[in-house]
Order: structure tokens, then C-alpha cells, then sequence
């Protein structure tokens, strides 16, 4: 207990971050969070390699600071061009912070890079977001992710009997 005027002030344990304070005796209690609260924010993203292709697992990479242990956040990816990033046809998963950090997966899309695919290949970047905060949002740092396109297989041919004229 500690007393200043009227005000009485008990710190509950250390293991707890709030302080009950009564000013005078008909006051109803309120707690104060002591030390304020940290609120979680998003510190760094990134891809879990520079290259891929077309439908391979991609693995998108999120730093947080210790508040942001089980916040949800929410995934963006963009083809990055000079004016207007397109967005993909799928968007990553939702995630949930596991202490300071947090991932999800992307399967890599092909999309045409610029008129007729002059840029080809896609270079894309995503944005992290919290759930309950999307104005607390994260660009993907470099490098951009560039996605080639799957090759197809050549068909083997498959020989086929001529008839023989008897």
C-alpha cells in the first residue's frame, strides 16, 4: 500500500500490470494499467525466398514486437508494377502471432507482367495488417518475390501399329 492525500494506491504482484487506486472513501475503485500498455505492432515481413514458380508453396514471413502474441493479422499479395499493382486471384491465409512472430503460405501465381508480358516475371510483395487494426500495415521489404511460369510437359507421343497390307 502506498498513501498520498486521499488516494491509497495498492500494486497488485509483479506478475500483474494493474494498480488499484482509491481517492476517497465513497469513490467507486478504478484500475490503471501500470506501466501503460504496449500495443502490437507489426516491426518487419518478408518472403521466405526471392524466387519461385508457378504453384509452389511460398511462405510469407511477419515480426511483431512482444504485444502482438496472439493478434490476428491479415495477408495481401500484389504484382508490383510503376503504376497500378494488381492484386492476386488468391490471397494468403489469416494468421495468429506465436510470441513475436507469425506466417502464413501463398501458392505462387503467374500473371502477365506489363502489355503482352513485356515485364515478365512477376515481381510481387504483400501487405500485413492487424485484424483489429488494419490502419497498422506492413510492406513486404525487398526483395520482391518474382514467380516464373510452371513449364509444361511435352507430351511423349504415343506410337501407334501401322497395318501391314497383305
Amino acid at each position: 500500500f502506498a498513501t498520498s492525500g486521499n488516494a491509497i494506491t495498492y500494486t497488485i504482484p509483479p506478475y500483474s500490470a494493474v494498480a488499484l487506486t482509491l481517492r476517497n472513501s465513497g469513490e467507486v475503485p478504478s484500475l490503471t494499467p501500470t506501466p501503460t500498455p504496449v500495443s502490437c505492432q507489426i516491426t518487419s515481413a518478408s518472403w521466405s525466398k526471392s524466387a519461385a514458380t508457378e504453384g509452389e508453396t511460398v511462405t510469407l514471413n511477419v515480426t511483431g514486437n512482444s504485444s502482438c502474441n496472439g493478434k490476428k493479422i491479415d495477408f495481401e499479395v500484389r504484382e508490383d508494377d510503376l503504376a497500378f499493382d494488381e492484386p492476386v486471384s488468391v490471397n494468403p491465409q489469416s494468421s495468429l502471432f506465436a510470441g513475436n512472430t507469425a506466417s502464413s503460405a501463398w501458392i505462387a501465381e503467374w500473371q502477365e507482367d506489363g502489355i503482352a508480358g513485356i515485364a515478365n516475371p512477376p515481381e510481387y510483395f504483400f501487405n500485413v495488417s492487424l485484424s483489429d487494426n488494419p490502419s497498422n500495415k506492413v510492406k513486404s521489404s525487398d526483395p520482391l518475390l518474382t514467380v516464373n511460369k510452371a513449364v509444361e510437359p511435352t507430351p511423349t507421343p504415343t506410337p501407334t501399329s501401322t497395318p501391314v497390307p497383305t
